[in-house]
């Protein structure tokens, strides 16, 4: 049996996870339209020292002491190999958590993601491979990309934001009847930018991130050495914008938008010294709004031969929601084998 992996995020790594275990003689491969593997957790490398990263996207994983023991064979392994730490800083503004429990990623978000695809033992792993058309030929499924690289698959999982799967073009289309695609169009994200400041000197402050409240253009800001309970560590600052000010800039210049926000900087934080090197980066596809209705972690468009798609689009953003999300991918693939 030969599986494709659509995308090179959380919910895609952790469903070559759980399929490696399920199918351990399958082959397996990824293809993503990016240059390497984390999408909405990814890690960013200074370009004046690579020892200094930041998190582009996921600052930390909130998840219950019931969640990790349901979820044992996930968590297991990331508490007892320190992938996860808890997060200790002082967060400023942060709501109350109740029974919550926060955990930071030493090595960044980018790792965790890295963690479970080498677990998944993929045989392949392919970058810039945006993949345009899926068409149905006899019992498998020919996948190309935009610049005409294509293989057949007899299974495929696709884990891409849902604007960009209703993209496809191909047989595909014709799987996706009226219902479905008014189901896939109501799925609504958020946008934003992420502001990196890579500072490599000490930033003195009381806290390791801050909720900011009443900011026209910021909303979160973290001090990633400090958040990641490495106070001596190389200085990084990652800052979020409102989804307001995203979503009304979204199609803006980056270089513009760059400017904009290391003025306000410079308006909250005037006592920080100039950043040795600058990174802005634009989430069109930042966080779940509207998930899928009735959120049911994955979808089924095609049973022979098998297509399914998958990601936080059908059960809401978070860690814990992308490995319900693959958990459900994997059960659907067993039920229909």
């Amino acid at each position: 049996m030969k599986i494709l992996l659509v995308g090179g995020g959380i919910t895609s790594a952790v469903t070559g996870t759980c399929l490696r275990r399920m199918f351990p003689d399958c082959t397996m491969e990824m293809w993503d339209k990016a240059r390497g593997t984390g999408g909405r957790m990814t890690t960013s490398r200074s370009p004046v020292n690579s020892s200094c990263t930041a998190d582009l996207g996921a600052q930390y994983i909130t998840t219950t002491e019931d969640y990790i023991k349901s979820n044992f064979d996930i968590y297991g392994d990331l508490l007892s190999e320190g992938v996860l730490e808890p997060l200790k800083c002082n967060v400023i503004g942060m709501r109350p958590q109740g029974n919550n429990r926060n955990f930071v990623l030493p090595k960044g978000t980018g790792f965790l993601v890295k963690n479970f695809f080498k677990k998944a033992q993929l045989n392949d792993t392919k970058f810039h491979h945006h993949v345009a058309t899926i068409n149905r030929e006899n019992d498998k499924w020919i996948v190309e990309t935009k610049t005409g690289e294509k293989d057949h698959f007899d299974v495929v999982i696709l884990t891409m934001p849902v604007p960009q799967l209703l993209l496809l073009e191909g047989t595909i289309k014709s799987e996706l009847n009226a219902d479905l695609v008014d189901n896939l169009k109501s799925v609504t994200y958020s946008s934003r930018y992420v502001l990196i400041l890579f500072f490599l000197d000490q930033i003195n402050e009381q806290w390791g991130a801050q909720y900011i409240d009443k900011d026209p253009i910021f909303r979160y800001v973290s001090i990633e050495n400090v958040k990641r309970n490495e106070s001596e560590g190389l200085c990084a600052v990652v800052l979020h914008t409102t989804v307001g000010y995203g979503l009304k800039h979204v199609d803006d210049n980056i270089p513009d938008v760059e400017q904009m926000l290391m003025s306000q900087v410079k308006v909250l934080f005037p006592s920080w010294p100039e950043p040795k090197s600058v990174k802005c980066h634009k989430w069109r596809y930042s966080q779940v709004i509207n998930p899928y209705p009735g959120s049911p972690g994955c979808l089924l468009v095609s049973a022979t031969p098998p297509l399914l798609v998958g990601g936080d689009g059908f059960v809401g953003s978070n860690f814990d929601n992308c490995v319900q999300s693959a958990k459900a991918v994997c059960e659907k693939l067993k039920e229909i084998l």
